[in-house]
This record gives structure tokens, C-alpha cells and sequence, in this order.
């Protein structure tokens, strides 16, 4: 008797059930069929349990068993993409289930376990930075400071964490670098008009005229002889006025007193005082501001820390405050 291909086919089958091969399925399978089914319609965990009860149920038909393991290792990637994709924009609760359910049936999965140890941390870090939030609030800048840098530590490139560090040396640095200003009686209007005197004898009625005590270094010629001519003008403006047209600068002490020297670059470097601040940047690239600093400010005295994204100045109170309004500007979220 010949048989057809079909017939063959049959008679195989036949074979397969008669001596129990293991590894086929009866033909058109419904359970491969239905697992397949339900995690095409995103119902994976449901078409793993089927796969798993068939393998269970039926063990010596090893193609359950494997399909159990490839349809598993297929939902595993999908699913960390998932939460990788949650987890990029910040929704750090969503994204736990998705590695949970990795974990789940992959239990030594590493991405699955360092997704959730992150979103830990963010949980930990979130509270930390609400808690520096009140703190702040309170004006207790040295106890948010304590509490902020533990963060930092952690993860230096948390926007909100940076953003609280830049004001918490906001306002614990800035008093540090105001300048001294003058007795509200420099804005006096003066009047003067003097011809060929002393230097010392010009600061000395405007001495007497607003309260102001002027000390000359070594190197001032305070008997040069030099004129001047003005009406209502604040004393400041005078000062000033008269600094410049006899290559002099100033230094303000307090209130009440002025230091008078020669204007030339070693003079500067004595009396000029110098003031170290930090910036944590949450935005800009600290690189690039660095070099916007160097170029507008002028400022040699940088150092920049990519990992913190923090840039660090060393400059006068003026050139200082400068750098500071030039980062708020570059430092804005886009």
C-alpha cells in the first residue's frame, strides 16, 4: 500500500503518541495557542501561568517548558524597558511594578534590582529635599545644609537638590561679600571749588563735611597739588571724582572710613579683598560657564568639578556678584 505525504504525516503522529515523545505537542496545541494569545494583548503574567500549569500539569511535553522560558525572558525585556521609560520621566511608582514583576519571575534579574534600589533612593532623596524645603523656610540654613548633602553624595546630579544648594549659599555667602557702603551722609550734595591745594586739604573738608575719616597709605602724595570745581553733587560722586583724576582708588573700611592708595596693580592685589564662592549649577554645563565666567569676568581663579557640576570662584566681592548674576542668567532649566 503507498501512502501520500499526508498520510505520512498522520502516521507519524500516530507514532509520536504511541511511543510518548516528549517533546511534541498534539497538533494545534491550544495552550501554546492561548498563552500566546493573552500575553500578545499584554496580559503576559496570565499567558505565563498557563504555560506554567501545561508544564506542570503535562511534564513530559517539554515544549511547554521551553515556551515557558522564552515567552518569560521576552516579557522580562519588555518590561524593563518599561520601567526604564517610567523611570526617565520621574514617575518612580509606576516604574516599581514593572521591575517588581520582573523580580517576580526572575529573581536574580540585576537591572530589575538596580531599577528598584534607584527608585528607593529617589523615595529617600524626595523626602530628604521636602525636608531641606521646611528647613529653609525656617532660615535654618546649617541644619539643611547637613541634611542636603547626603544627596548629593548620592546622586550630584539631583536638579532640586542643586537648586536648594545654590540658595542655601546664597544666603549664607552673600553677607560675606557685600561691600561696605559709605554713612547715608555721603550722599550729601557738596559744593566745592578750589584751586592749586593739597590733596590733603580737598579730603579734609570733605572730611569735616560728611563725617567721613580718610587714611592715606605710605605711597599717596598727599602734597600734590590738585584743584577742583563742582556743584551739588553727592560726596561719593566727589570722592570718586577726585580718586580718578589723581590715579588713586579706594578702599571702603565701614561706614565711616576710607582708605586711600595709589592706583596701580601691586596696590590693588594688597587691598583688594578676595572672597571664594560655590555655584552648583542644575542646568547649564559647568564647563561652558566656566569659560562664559573667564571671558566676561575675567576671573582666572576657577576651579570646576564636572562630576558635581559645580564651579567654584575666587575673586573681588564686585567681580564675584558679576559671575553670580551671569550663572542665574545661564543657569535656567530649558
Amino acid at each position: 500500500m503507498k501512502l501520500g505525504v499526508f498520510g505520512w504525516v498522520v502516521v507519524g503522529l500516530l507514532v509520536a503518541m504511541a511511543t510518548g515523545c516528549a517533546d511534541m505537542p498534539i497538533f494545534g496545541d491550544s495552550t501554546l495557542r492561548d498563552a500566546r494569545r493573552l500575553i500578545d494583548q499584554e496580559q503576559g503574567e496570565q499567558g505565563l501561568l498557563l504555560l506554567e500549569k501545561a508544564a506542570r500539569d503535562k511534564p513530559q511535553v517539554y515544549v511547554y517548558r521551553t515556551e515557558y522560558f522564552r515567552q518569560r525572558d521576552l516579557l522580562v525585556v519588555r518590561w524593563i524597558a518599561q520601567a526604564q521609560a517610567l523611570l526617565t520621566s520621574g514617575q518612580y511608582e509606576l516604574a516599581a511594578e514593572p521591575y517588581r514583576r520582573v523580580l517576580k519571575y526572575d529573581s536574580g534579574n540585576a537591572r530589575a534590582g538596580a531599577g528598584l534600589a534607584r527608585i528607593e533612593a529617589e523615595n529617600r532623596h524626595r523626602a530628604l529635599i521636602a525636608a531641606v524645603g521646611t528647613l529653609i523656610t525656617q532660615d535654618k540654613y546649617l541644619e539643611a545644609e547637613n541634611v542636603l548633602r547626603p544627596v548629593l553624595a548620592e546622586n550630584p546630579q539631583n536638579r532640586d537638590a542643586r537648586r536648594l544648594q545654590r540658595l542655601i549659599e546664597e544666603k549664607t555667602v552673600k553677607p560675606a561679600i557685600v561691600t561696605p557702603r559709605l554713612t547715608p551722609a555721603a550722599l550729601k550734595p557738596l559744593t566745592l571749588e578750589m584751586q592749586d591745594v593739597p590733596l590733603r586739604a580737598i579730603f579734609d573738608v570733605i572730611s569735616r563735611a560728611v563725617g567721613v575719616n580718610f587714611i592715606f597709605d605710605k605711597d599717596v602724595r598727599t602734597d600734590q597739588r590738585t584743584g577742583l570745581a563742582i556743584q551739588d553733587a553727592p560726596a561719593e560722586e566727589v570722592i570718586r571724582l577726585i580718586l580718578s583724576t589723581n590715579q588713586l582708588e579706594q578702599k571702603i573700611v565701614n561706614e565711616r572710613t576710607i582708605i586711600i592708595f595709589p592706583n596701580t596693580n601691586q596696590k590693588l592685589r594688597e587691598y583688594q579683598e578676595l572672597v571664594v564662592k560655590s555655584f552648583y549649577l542644575a542646568n547649564a554645563d559647568v564647563k561652558q560657564t566656566a569659560n562664559m565666567v573667564s571671558t566676561l569676568v575675567k576671573t582666572r581663579d576657577i576651579f570646576v568639578d564636572e562630576k558635581l557640576n559645580l564651579l567654584i570662584i575666587k575673586d573681588t566681592p564686585g567681580a564675584v556678584r558679576m559671575a553670580e548674576r551671569l550663572i542665574a542668567a545661564q543657569d535656567l532649566a530649558e
